[in-house]
């Protein structure tokens, strides 16, 4: 993701965002530039953009809005594929805890059987 412009009114960001993407470049505002460039302080709301590739046409768009964006996406595709992978990422999360939960209940179930028949015997 790449920084386009901030801005101190949302609604002006959100302007943009809608511009943005009916040209064909996914964007999005953030009120919090920290969770995108690690130290960052957030000056007003922000507009990013999904795919760097398109950073060029996306200033050239917003200095000249008669420009034509070079590489335009389709983005309910788009957002369908981000939605796709995160669904997945999510799915492959739950998996890991389970698995890695499930390796320690079977870690600790054994042991307690070994303590319990070295007790007996």
């Amino acid at each position: 993701m790449k920084l386009i412009q901030s801005y101190n009114d949302i609604n002006e960001a959100n302007k943009l965002v809608a511009l943005l993407e009916e040209v064909g470049i996914p964007s999005r505002v953030s009120e919090n530039g920290l969770q995108n460039r690690g130290t960052h302080i957030p000056e007003g709301n922000e507009v990013w953009i999904y795919i760097n590739s398109q950073h060029n046409d996306a200033i050239n768009f917003i200095k000249d809005n008669t420009y034509t964006i070079k590489n335009p996406v389709d983005i309910a595709e788009f957002y369908n594929d981000i939605e796709s992978i995160e669904a997945k990422e999510t799915l492959n999360k739950l998996k890991n805890t389970f698995i890695k939960y499930g390796v320690v209940s079977i870690i600790i179930i054994l042991t307690v059987a070994a303590v319990f028949i070295n007790a007996k015997t």
